[in-house]
């Protein structure tokens, strides 16, 4: 695995089961995850962010998420997924400390938009529930499209509107 991690983000509180990391692309576990929850390959595009978990036995990915850019510092959140297997192996501390975030998914999503650097707008487009509970927790906010959300940063306010119509003309992601 040495050549595969372009950088690595490691942020793993006291008592947190997870750390993130930062891939050049999804290595095949990361990849058999992205197939499973989407029933397509993974995709290509840079960013790619994985939830490790530190098990007994190795270090399993436990959750992924991609970000692609759309505009300088504008990106959309595209195909999370988390490995309900791993999440099972979590003893009742460890469980309890990932719902102190929130879940699992939450925290990828907040940690790996925060080492996205720089930033004017980050983008979801979703309808599934528990990821709508997330999102809003962290911030986004509806756009007035229906599946389209997001969590401002620097886009100056008087662009938003024409940013949230472009992004929308894009459709899902």
């Amino acid at each position: 695995m040495p050549g595969l991690w372009r950088s690595f983000r490691k942020r793993r509180a006291a008592g947190f089961p997870f750390s993130l990391r930062e891939v050049d692309s999804p290595d095949r576990e990361a990849a058999a995850l992205f197939q499973r929850a989407f029933k397509t390959p993974a995709p290509a595009e840079p960013r790619h962010f994985v939830a490790m978990f530190a098990g007994p036995d190795a270090e399993r990915v436990a959750g992924y998420v991609h970000f692609s850019s759309f505009d300088d510092g504008v990106y959309l959140i595209g195909g999370l997924c988390i490995d309900a297997r791993v999440y099972r192996k979590l003893d009742d501390a460890q469980r309890a400390r990932v719902a102190s975030d929130g879940s699992l998914s939450r925290w990828l999503l907040g940690h790996s938009i925060a080492a996205l650097g720089s930033k004017r707008a980050v983008f979801a487009y979703t309808g599934d529930t528990r990821s709508r509970r997330d999102v809003f927790a962290l911030g986004f906010v509806p756009t007035g499209s229906k599946f389209l959300l997001v969590q401002w940063h620097d886009a100056r306010v008087e662009l938003r509107d024409e940013l949230v119509r472009r992004v929308g003309l894009r459709g899902p992601f």
